[in-house]
């Protein structure tokens, strides 16, 4: 059964020029649903979901997704950016625990590294809202803290039987 998208429609743009109307139009409507506060919330975290699930299936280019969460408040308030981080986790939970195609999980993974290094969303929110596999290396080293994580099991492990 395919996604149907509610709120945010994706459209693969051909020129800029297309893309640039359809951007105005989302970010217009994103602020619609920013505007519209507690009565509108699940709509808009909807739109967040439906943004990242449009790039996880290839719906939308991750540049061009990345410009549109650019454009938005997301970047510059932290509450959007809980409720972004959210909606990261819950889709990257998906496509990265039992994903149709090995290129659901790549493509989630270059979303989030493409977020990092543009500075839409801080790193420490990323680390702290995203599965550990879903981390880019920037944000943390994923065998350092598996490392860390295994160093302080067997510490505790061997704190007890003593």
């Amino acid at each position: 059964m395919a996604l149907e998208y509610k709120v945010f429609q994706p459209k693969k743009c051909a020129d800029e020029e297309t893309w640039k109307v359809d951007l105005g139009a989302k970010v217009e409507l994103f602020a619609e649903l920013e505007k519209a506060g507690a009565d509108r919330k699940d709509d808009l975290q909807l739109f967040l979901a439906e943004v990242v699930w449009s790039v996880v299936r290839n719906d939308l280019s991750i540049p061009h997704a990345v410009e549109l969460i650019s454009k938005t408040p997301v970047a510059v308030k932290e509450p959007l950016q809980r409720l972004f981080a959210d909606a990261l986790w819950v889709v990257g939970f998906a496509a990265t625990e039992a994903p149709p195609r090995r290129e659901s999980r790549d493509e989630f993974y270059q979303f989030v590294a493409l977020l990092e290094k543009e500075r839409v969303i801080p790193a420490r929110l990323l680390a702290l809202g995203l599965e550990t596999e879903a981390l880019p290396p920037a944000v943390c080293q994923i065998q350092t803290l598996k490392k860390k994580a295994n160093q302080a099991k067997t510490k505790a492990r061997y704190t007890i039987t003593r």
